[in-house]
């Protein structure tokens, strides 16, 4: 439903409304493979990339397909994980149809930007942090913090995940160990 929503009011080209100034030097880098202004968002520009090379539209019309579809993905993600912490289903799907219908996650996925792949970086690191098996293995919190690094890569503001991170790495100095490599291998997107 949320991916309907955005697709049905996504701007058909690059556009300048909602804030996405930057939207035309993030398509032009996601095309190009370049870097747009500092931090780079070199994980948007490689995923974004894969969306450039679909057959349709322009290009500001498939990175704009990108962002939607991120956004939907957050949406879906938080609707699953509410109810697997405890939360009533009733209650997810008011949370998850009231995240899909903020102005402000609607109206960036409408539009070229890097911060709905940041909400869906998010909505993992909170799924990794309720979903987390008791006797979590090294290997989930390698990907703890090879996500948060990939994250990182996306835009720096997912910094503010550390609480999250944290909670999912649990108290074990093992797991903090393999979440700090997974960290690195995720922040080598730079």
């Amino acid at each position: 439903m949320a991916l309907g929503l955005y697709l049905a009011t996504m701007a058909p080209g690059l556009t300048w409304a909602h804030d996405a100034a930057d939207g035309g030097e993030l398509a032009a880098a996601a095309w190009t493979l370049g870097i747009p202004h500092p931090p780079g968002h070199p994980t948007y520009v490689l995923l974004a990339h894969l969306f450039t090379r679909l057959p349709l539209g322009g290009v500001a019309t498939r990175t704009n397909l990108f962002s939607a579809l991120c956004a939907a993905a957050t949406v879906a993600l938080v609707t699953y994980v509410l109810p697997r912490s405890g939360r009533r289903w009733v209650a997810a799907v008011a949370a998850g149809l009231a995240l899909a219908s903020a102005p402000l996650l609607w109206s960036q996925a409408t539009v070229t930007e890097v911060h709905t792949l940041n909400g869906l970086f998010t909505a993992v690191l909170l799924a990794l942090s309720v979903l987390r098996a008791p006797q979590q293995s090294l290997c989930q919190a390698v990907a703890v913090g090879w996500v948060w690094g990939l994250g990182l890569g996306n835009h720096p503001t997912l910094l503010l995940c550390g609480p999250l991170v944290a909670r999912a790495l649990g108290r074990s100095g093992k797991r903090w160990a393999a979440g700090a490599a997974g960290l690195v291998l995720g922040l080598g997107i730079y």
